[in-house]
């Protein structure tokens, strides 16, 4: 290379030093500046990791619970709809009594029943009269055991998922 190329590189190279003062601050505040940056991605990613954990559990939980909750839910939103004076009644099932919830209209009369069978708590609809039986009947939950009482206007219905309790505005069993 020739002498006059060189000066010219060596020209370039301090107007491009003069254009940048303090280029070696300049360099390390970049640095500072990325470092910052990907501990704070870091930081971010693991808050995200820990509340995704937080809200699996809370789900799972809220699952269980609801799973739990889920049968004795059924009978009691049936008590609550067919509340009426003489509607909550006890009949034999098959594995015990069986908490029978009767409902008089226009067609005719018919009743809901709650009862042990199988290892099974079932739902049975059908018309007033008819035998009680497996026939027809919706599986709930399986259970061991089922059992209810009705006093002073409060119906107290028990099987393996708990209890529950549903305050009659009738008054109660005919």
């Amino acid at each position: 290379m020739s002498a006059r190329a060189e000066r010219l590189l060596d020209a370039i190279g301090e107007v491009q030093a003069a254009r940048r003062p303090g280029g070696d601050a300049r360099r390390a505040d970049h640095v500072f500046a990325v470092a910052l940056l990907a501990l704070f991605l870091l930081a971010l990613l693991g808050a995200v990791a820990v509340g995704t954990s937080v809200y699996q559990r809370l789900n799972e939980r809220s699952d269980a619970a609801a799973e739990a909750r889920s049968p004795l839910g059924v009978v009691v939103n049936a008590v609550r709809a067919t509340d009426a004076e003489g509607s909550v009644t006890r009949a034999a099932g098959p594995e015990g009594d069986a908490l029978v919830l009767v409902e008089r209209l226009d067609t005719g009369t018919y009743e809901t029943r709650f009862f042990l069978a199988d290892g099974w708590l079932v739902q049975q609809y059908a018309v007033e009269g008819s035998p009680v039986s497996t026939q027809g009947a919706t599986r709930l939950a399986a259970s061991g055991s089922f059992s209810f009482e009705l006093d002073d206007g409060l119906l107290t219905v028990s099987c393996d998922a708990g209890t529950a309790r549903v305050a009659l505005r009738s008054g109660g069993e005919s």
